[in-house]
């Protein structure tokens, strides 16, 4: 029986969450010039905010990817729906609030969007919402039958039925979408307030029911002494059960709040009809939503203590990278070269992807992916400024002697060096990068003129002139890669003198008065006979090796 409950309170909330995008189907041009001309302010400030949520949702929820696998104490069946959950609101800040966004900028230019966005669209955020509703039903529903049945809990609630909620709930949702392009619009309408109404009453009456659940076994298990305590596992279980159930309501009462405006505005208008002061409570409406991905993360961390000392650890490990500790532990060359081919990857699969979308949508898009990398760049960089200057102070304050004995020292000095080449560069990638993007913002606001165009001659060739000067600051500030140029020079081709019985020119040091040639194996014995036309030094001599 609490299966069946399970099983059909799940398929119930399968089908809710369409009203979560009606606000993308009223296509009147005339509103939408009303609201960006009388409320301009409001579609700014939720641009703005649409996009610090985007990056706070990626960020958090991608550390709670991380973390709760590692929270061992945490039941196998929630940490599966919990990873669900994460997922879902990554999505939504990869995908949803981008497309949210632009269609703030389309408003913001007075455009309307055109029909096949809309669907496109809403067809996209309805199914990402609907997920993360859906993985928030899962979870309770989970932690209910954990409290209620905590005897029989893992008999019925296994691994392998989690796993199959949580594929359901995707392909469920991405096969419902898709038919709702199918429907009317009043069926969706009315589809969309019996199930969603009727999903929030189940939803709501089970967390109740949670709570007094978790409040009467609260009482049983400080009624019990210490030591009894101790000694049964099974209250040791069901205390983390309670524990769960706990954080799974405030996150319920979290995704009740954030939900709930959106609703309401969604009813108003269809009561009141659409206006601009309903239009304004629902963009709020809509961020509000957005922010429940951002809120997520820390409500796992605040009521989880396994996941939070994950967490921890995972900012424990940036620190030793920070203070270069475990820098060769933990970013190592398999990596690196992971990163690099995901960079092109990505690159090479965005590029053809901005070809099929609106004007609109493809602005906001390079807004977001040129922003967020730019304010991560500026901080990081400052961050290393201050360390490395602080490190140099260290360095200073050494005597010469520990300094050269000390090894640890010595690899510090050469990552300091290199964080300062690094320092440059950025620098003069700001300085190449930013008047482009000044432009862009400035067409965006004021429109093509001649002035512009022509100033956007200017800042491409700025652009091209970046790959240039990186080469010229290896060269300057990393004294490696300065010799090694050098040397490279020196033993071009067109420089090598025309012997007959000539192989190679080298440069012989002598060690031990032995002569030893320096070839691509390294230095290499030569015998004396071999040597023509030396040229001696003190300690070496150029020669000719036959």
């Amino acid at each position: 029986m609490p299966s069946s409950i399970f099983g059909f309170v799940v398929f119930l909330f399968y089908l809710c969450g369409c009203y979560f995008t009606q606000w993308v189907e009223y296509r009147s041009k005339k509103l939408y010039s009303v609201l960006a001309t009388d409320c301009r302010w409001i579609l700014v400030a939720g641009f703005i905010s649409n996009n610090f949520l985007t990056y706070t949702a990626i960020m958090l929820n991608i550390v709670t990817l991380y973390a709760i696998p590692k929270s061992l104490s945490v039941p196998k069946t929630l940490r599966t729906l919990m990873l669900n959950l994460a997922v879902s609101d990554v999505v939504v800040g990869v995908v949803g609030q981008p497309l949210s966004t632009s269609f703030l900028v389309t408003w913001l230019q007075m455009n309307n969007p055109s029909c096949s966005t809309y669907y496109l669209t809403g067809g996209v955020i309805r199914s990402l919402l609907i997920v993360s509703l859906l993985s928030v039903v899962a979870i309770s529903a989970d932690r209910f039958l954990a409290v209620h049945l905590h005897l029989r809990y893992k008999e019925l609630v296994t691994h392998r039925r989690a796993v199959s909620v949580v594929i359901s709930i995707w392909v469920f949702c991405a096969f419902f979408s898709l038919m709702m392009f199918w429907v009317s619009r009043s069926t969706r309408a009315i589809i969309s307030t019996i199930f969603h109404t009727t999903g929030f009453l189940l939803t709501t009456l089970i967390n109740i029911r949670i709570h007094f659940i978790v409040r009467r076994h609260k009482f049983q298990i400080q009624s019990l002494q210490l030591q009894e305590v101790d000694q049964c596992s099974e209250v040791k279980r069901l205390a983390v059960s309670l524990k769960s159930a706990g954080c799974i309501l405030y996150v319920y009462v979290m995704f009740l709040v954030s939900y709930l405006p959106l609703f309401s505005s969604m009813f108003a208008m269809k009561i009141n009809g659409p206006n601009s002061t309903i239009r304004s409570l629902n963009i709020f409406a809509i961020i509000l939503v957005f922010l429940n991905s951002t809120l997520n993360p820390l409500i796992y961390c605040w009521q989880m203590r396994h996941i939070r000392h994950s967490v921890i650890d995972i900012l424990h490990r940036f620190l030793a990278v920070h203070l270069h500790l475990r820098y060769k532990e933990l970013v190592t060359h398999r990596r690196v070269a992971a990163v690099v081919i995901s960079i092109w990857v990505f690159c090479t699969l965005l590029s053809p992807m901005m070809h099929w979308v609106s004007t609109s949508t493809r602005s906001i898009t390079k807004v977001v992916f040129l922003l967020i990398p730019f304010l991560l760049m500026i901080l990081i960089n400052i961050r290393i400024h201050f360390i490395v200057r602080r490190h140099k102070f260290q360095i200073q304050s050494l005597q010469l002697q520990e300094v050269g004995q000390c090894s640890e020292v010595k690899r510090l000095a050469v990552s300091l060096k290199s964080a300062v080449c690094i320092l440059y560069v950025y620098l003069i990638f700001l300085a190449s990068y930013f008047p482009s993007l000044s432009l862009i913002l400035a067409m965006k606001i004021n429109g093509p003129n001649s002035t512009i165009r022509s100033l956007k001659v200017f800042t491409l060739i700025l652009l091209f002139l970046n790959s240039t000067l990186n080469p010229l600051i290896y060269c300057w500030q990393m004294r490696h890669i300065r010799h090694s140029v050098i040397n490279i020079l020196r033993n071009m081709p067109w420089k090598k003198k025309p012997y007959s019985k000539l192989i190679m020119q080298s440069v012989i040091r002598l060690r031990c008065g032995r002569p030893y040639c320096l070839t691509g194996k390294g230095w290499v014995y030569v015998a004396p006979e071999q040597v023509l036309n030396a040229h001696k030094g003190v300690n070496q001599y150029e020669c000719i090796i036959l």
